[in-house]
């Protein structure tokens, strides 16, 4: 009963931040992405506002649960009350948690995760409410078995996505489900240790994208240096690519780059390949130490899986100096 109403209300708010685009500060709260892609505060929308002025009591009748108490407690049965009601909450909890059979989009995961919100949110209340009903280490247990549950899910269900704009998407589904359950006081640890391996296989899943462009660039290779006619052609090819030898200004046209056009294509696909890698590991709690060596590990990844010539390395360690920086 208590869940029920609450994950009405919960399903609208958190579809609201679903399908707007949101952004994480610095100081961990959300911001609302304009349309100049500057950010601007969520709450400074009307919608935002009003959800946040809601609270569980103005959406569920806890006065039931308060007159039992009382009841009880006139009754001299008190304790065996409040251990009725925490077996009832834990069998209830068990049900929440309990991935539905059918999860094959995006919608059903907000749907879950909208329940969970609903049954903490009411759990959280209670607790600052009836605190001998509902004790801190009751509610820690309930949400210690529930993120195991979660996790699992995740990982069984939507573990082998191999599309990384749903990746994406559930990324910020995952991430403002852990701040809304972080804002209530609830531990997320493990939810950013998902995060993270949701990461990796999302970057295997772009670099066997990225490689296969590579190889479809490679077969359309003339294997012949670049020659330009005129300034214009000229700077064209350094805008692709800003890698030249300074003397080449001082050659008369036509001109000619000591590389083939591959390698201009492979330099402007290596670095979107990981500005793809550097978008998903945005709000992962990583140090910048920490996004630097992931980004190096990635690009020794993706010329594991693609072999290039000593100077194409080169090329793209380019890249990487200048994405990190």
């Amino acid at each position: 009963v208590f869940s029920g109403s609450l994950r009405c209300e919960a399903h609208v708010f958190f579809r609201k931040l679903v399908d707007v685009e949101v952004a994480v500060s610095a100081d961990g709260r959300l911001v609302k992405k304009s349309a100049s892609n500057g950010s601007a505060p969520v709450h400074n929308t009307d919608s935002f506002e009003d959800d946040e002025k809601v609270s569980a009591q103005d959406l569920i009748d806890f006065t039931p649960v308060h007159r039992c108490c009382q009841i009880f407690n006139v009754l001299g049965a008190k304790e065996e009350f409040d251990v009725f009601y925490r077996q009832q909450r834990k069998d209830q909890c068990d049900l929440v948690i309990e991935p539905p059979a059918k999860m094959n989009s995006l919608k059903h995961y907000v749907d879950y995760l909208d329940e969970i919100i609903g049954f903490f949110v009411v759990e959280d209340h209670i607790i600052i409410t009836e605190p001998t009903l509902a004790t801190s280490s009751h509610k820690d247990q309930l949400w210690e078995n529930a993120l195991k549950t979660i996790v699992h899910t995740m990982n069984t269900r939507f573990g082998g996505c191999p599309d990384v704009e749903m990746m994406l998407r559930m990324k910020k589904v995952i991430l403002l489900f852990a701040l809304t359950m972080k804002s209530y006081g609830y531990g997320i640890a493990p939810l950013y240790s998902l995060l993270q391996n949701f990461r990796d296989q999302y970057n295997e899943i772009l670099m066997s994208e990225y490689c296969a462009q590579f190889e479809r660039d490679l077969d359309k290779d003339n294997y012949t240096p670049i020659v330009v006619e005129n300034e214009e052609q000229f700077k064209a090819v350094i805008k692709e690519f800003p890698f030249y030898k300074r003397s080449m200004e001082q050659e008369p046209f036509p001109r000619k780059f000591p590389y083939s056009r591959f390698v201009v294509s492979a330099y402007s696909k290596a670095k979107l390949y990981l500005q793809g890698c550097l978008k998903f590991m945005e709000h992962l709690q990583l140090t910048n130490s920490e996004m630097d060596d992931t980004v190096r590990r990635y690009h020794s990844c993706l010329f594991r899986f693609f072999w290039f010539s000593t100077y194409e390395l080169q090329v793209c360690e380019c890249v990487i100096i200048s994405l990190v920086r």
